[in-house]
């Protein structure tokens, strides 16, 4: 059991530290310094219009790593079951989508493993004159 375990927290340090290599890959420049993030208590994730992580705190670093609810695959944020991811992605395409009006997505709860209480996920919109994503288009 404490093997499957460690072999969770290095999968899932593998999976951030990719998703680090990539933001800095993109040329992100963060509307907020890193560190003043990761004063947080919250976990604050912030991703592309297709749910691509590009920057997280700390505390979202630890929740993603405990692959009890939310997670990230391939680079994207991700929750446990299909249809939660589904509903994310919905609330990030509304995001997205009102990102010029400042105006909240929406939120939704995420199930945790062995009964623990659901995560409440908040998305909400970055505004474009905030943050500069000189990314380009893909």
């Amino acid at each position: 059991m404490h093997e499957i375990a460690n072999r969770r927290v290095i999968r899932s340090r593998r999976v951030i530290g990719e998703a680090v290599r990539e933001f800095h890959n993109r040329k992100w420049t963060p509307s907020v310094a890193p560190e003043a993030l990761d004063q947080l208590c919250a976990g604050v994730i912030v991703t592309d219009s297709s749910a691509r992580v590009i920057e997280m705190n700390q505390a979202a670093g630890s929740i993603v790593r405990l692959e009890d609810g939310l997670n990230i695959r391939n680079g994207r944020l991700r929750a446990r079951r299909a249809f939660e991811t589904a509903k994310i992605a919905k609330l990030i395409a509304g995001a997205t989508a009102n990102a010029k009006s400042g105006t909240a997505a929406g939120s939704m709860l995420v199930g945790r493993c062995d009964g623990l209480p659901p995560y409440v996920l908040t998305v909400a919109p970055l505004r474009t004159d905030m943050a500069t994503d000189d990314r380009g288009s893909h």
